[in-house]
């Protein structure tokens, strides 16, 4: 996709979605979304009806790649492995559904759009949050085995210097 945006002018992905919105379930069909808007390719979407953008509304807003699906689990595992963050990876993906320029920018109201950044923040700031539990975490285990081998050798050179006496 990043080569024909090179070398292609005026060259943009066109998103024609199902009545149904199965695109948003398929594993490769998201992975391809983001990875279009992560290289600056110009997205225009198509759809149904904004009847059809209400009723799976719901699934949109929760949209989590870890739950789409694949003709083949190779496919599925090989495009989860490839995503580093998915917590990352799904907020990106609510921003490039929902977001001010996103695909359904028309379709959803300021309002609504407000609520969807909220998530996106609530998650970024619980991930960063979690980050920092495990962080210091790990630092209060490496400080108290530390602290364990420094009381070890504090009791073996009390231990050899009475040995002395």
């Amino acid at each position: 996709m990043s080569h024909l945006v090179r070398v292609t002018d005026g060259f943009e992905q066109v998103v024609a979605v199902d009545e149904r919105f199965d695109l948003f379930s398929r594993a490769w069909c998201v992975a391809e979304l983001v990875e279009a808007e992560s290289s600056g390719i110009p997205q225009t979407i198509q759809i149904h009806s904004i009847d059809a953008v209400d009723n799976h509304y719901g699934s949109l807003a929760t949209l989590d790649v870890r739950d789409c699906k694949a003709s083949r689990q190779e496919d599925k595992h090989f495009i989860l492995q490839r995503i580093q963050d998915v917590e990352s990876f799904n907020s990106r993906m609510q921003w490039l559904i929902f977001g001010e320029e996103g695909l359904l920018k028309d379709c959803v109201d300021a309002l609504e759009r407000s609520r969807i950044f909220g998530k996106v923040v609530h998650r970024a700031l619980r991930r960063s949050l979690d980050n920092l539990v495990r962080s210091a975490t790990k630092h209060e285990a490496d400080l108290e085995m530390a602290l364990d081998g420094d009381s070890s050798s504090s009791s073996e050179s009390v231990n050899s210097d009475s040995s002395l006496v």
